[in-house]
């Protein structure tokens, strides 16, 4: 199959990594699961992604952290960053966003409309 878009996933949750990938498999998508916010700003250069999904709360490192490190790095820093996180409530959206983070995805996610979000978002 001839993947058209590279995401990657940082959580720290396994069921929901496993969750995702599942999730993404039979779609024009190629996975990166990243449960450790160890050596991020490297995979992410070495993977280059269409998008970015990064939890907020990561064990060693908050994802705000991550996202702050992503747009101060030129060569990464237009990757679109997506808070996926389950903080839900309606100011935490624009609090994300005034954080760095380029758009928010609540959990727990709708299989069903999932992928279909995430394609939203990489055609801004």
């Amino acid at each position: 199959m001839d993947y058209k878009y590279k995401i990657i996933v940082i959580d720290d949750n396994e069921l929901i990594l496993k969750l995702v990938e599942t999730i993404f498999q039979g779609t024009d998508f190629t996975v990166k699961i990243i449960s450790h916010a160890k050596d991020i700003i490297r995979e992410i250069k070495a993977f280059q992604p269409d998008i970015i999904l990064l939890d907020v709360k990561l064990y060693g490192q908050s994802g705000i952290e991550v996202v702050k490190l992503i747009k101060m790095d030129k060569d990464i820093r237009t990757i679109p960053v997506i808070a996926f996180t389950s903080y839900a409530m309606k100011e935490d959206k624009q609090k994300f966003l005034e954080m760095g983070y380029d758009g928010y995805l609540s959990k727990p996610i709708n299989i069903y409309t999932f992928v279909q979000e995430i394609q939203q978002y990489i055609k801004r």
